[in-house]
């Protein structure tokens, strides 16, 4: 999440706490103690569901990059190719793979955040309310693809990280360049990046932020894609659903499709809450 939450961030902490605080608990619970229900259908929706969420977030990973204005979409195919590459290896392979990837995106956004810290001014951290888009929300839905995930639980360990950053890079934001000013820009992080100074030596920070932006989300395209990847396991077709998710999630990159956030929002929802908790009552019932 560290990817989108780095983009779509503004500088309203305090409303981006209460959202993340909600939304975690939520995707928290489903994940933990939801059950998807059974069937071809329901798993025929959930893989395409996962094609559409995939193509969302893969509509952003140019805009950093100088050819983010490109008609043709070469960052996001490529990094859709190698998630693909990497998702169908398995899920060990996966893991190793982009843990080292999102240890080394870490790394460089942390040399931005720190080398920003002395150009913050206090006066700005103060909680003030304003309006949080539906794109943020929507990002604090991700870890609903975790239940997918055969075996795997979200921790209140991943939760409490989820909150901190929720907070500490809306505020590292607000305090460089101001809510006000956070709320009019359409990247804050890499236009803050941009006033950003490393002992009066080191500046230019923006590539570091690209290639830190870059890594992180080629983590999140692998974690769907291995959801994928899950779909496809309860019919002895693992690569064929990578196959079929990556398929149609380049179909509609090069179409130009796209669906409006408050959309998904409302879709992420329904896939990754409300229909893992009724699952519970369908379990129980069948019980």
């Amino acid at each position: 999440m560290l990817g989108p939450i780095l983009f779509f961030s503004k500088g309203n902490w305090f409303d981006t706490l209460a959202v993340s605080l909600a939304l975690s608990v939520a995707t928290g619970c489903a994940v933990r103690y939801g059950k998807h229900w059974n069937g071809p259908i329901y798993n025929i929706v959930q893989l395409i569901w996962l094609a559409l969420i995939l193509t969302h977030f893969l509509g952003y990973s140019s805009d950093c990059w100088p050819t983010g204005d490109c008609t043709f979409p070469v960052i996001p195919l490529t990094l859709l190719i190698l998630a693909a590459a990497s998702s169908i290896k398995g899920y060990d392979a996966t893991a190793n793979g982009i843990s080292i990837v999102f240890w080394m995106g870490l790394f460089l956004i942390g040399v931005v955040f720190v080398a920003g810290l002395w150009n913050i001014k206090p006066v700005n951290l103060y909680p003030k309310t304003q309006n949080i888009d539906a794109q943020t929300m929507l990002v604090f839905m991700l870890p609903g693809a975790v239940g997918l995930i055969k075996g795997n639980k979200f921790r209140l360990k991943a939760s409490a990280v989820i909150i901190i950053l929720a907070v500490v890079i809306p505020a590292w934001i607000a305090g460089i360049l101001s809510p006000v000013i956070a709320m009019q820009v359409k990247w804050p992080f890499y236009e803050a990046a941009k006033t950003v100074a490393l002992f009066d030596v080191a500046k230019r920070f923006e590539a570091l932020v690209s290639v830190g932006v870059t890594l992180c989300n080629y983590a999140l395209y692998s974690l769907l894609l291995c959801a994928a990847a899950s779909i496809g396991r309860r019919f002895g077709r693992t690569r064929e659903a990578i196959v079929i998710c990556v398929g149609i999630s380049a179909s509609l990159m090069l179409l130009g499709a796209s669906i409006k956030p408050e959309i998904l929002l409302v879709l992420s929802i329904i896939f990754w809450v409300i229909l893992p908790l009724f699952g519970i009552l369908s379990r129980n019932k069948n019980e």
